[in-house]
């Protein structure tokens, strides 16, 4: 039964991790376009049967916050409806400023930071351009308060798979609340 609505925000993103499916265009889904996909969505569930809340609405890219202008007001729209989905954003981090992790919190979305353990696995394939970006990705981590509330999710590649463990260890020494692979 269908009960997730991907949205993908824009294809674009600030890394070019080589084992991303992505192709980076500089595309935006308008709040508009956004409101005609719920509206369908939200009548599929219906019709199903399916109580609003176990469905859930996921924000995907390239990088989602890339087009905050647009996801603000689609939260806004989310949260007004007597009874809505669960929401869901997963994010490189690097635009995961203080006042947007507010902004998401206020919204109740979920937040899923991708991030490949430790700074080498992780640097190996998530570059923004030539530069490594995992010190950026920690920059920005250091000003969230309350990291339990995030998840983590690291993808396996022959380059970390020898230091799964170790990762793991990492990114839960970071307080974050769950780790995924």
């Amino acid at each position: 039964m269908l009960t997730k609505l991907g949205v993908l925000l824009t294809s674009s993103c600030q890394l070019r991790c080589d084992y991303c499916y992505v192709h980076h265009k500089e595309d935006r889904l308008s709040a508009l376009a956004f409101r005609k996909g719920l509206r369908h969505f939200l009548v599929h569930l219906d019709q199903l049967g399916v109580p609003r809340p176990s469905a859930k609405i996921s924000f995907l890219g390239g990088e989602p916050l890339l087009n905050w202008a647009a996801l603000k007001p689609i939260l806004r729209q989310v949260a007004l409806l007597d009874s809505h989905p669960s929401m869901h954003i997963t994010t490189n981090g690097l635009l995961l400023t203080p006042s947007k992790y507010a902004i998401l919190k206020k919204y109740k979305v979920q937040i899923g930071l991708s991030l490949d353990g430790l700074p080498r696995a992780h640097d190996t394939h998530r570059k923004r351009g030539r530069r490594a970006s995992f010190g950026q990705v920690m920059a920005r981590l250091s000003g969230i308060p309350d990291r339990e509330s995030l998840s983590v999710q690291m993808v396996v590649s022959p380059d970390n798979v020898g230091e799964l463990a170790k990762g793991y260890r990492f990114v839960r020494s970071l307080g974050v609340g769950e780790v995924d692979f």
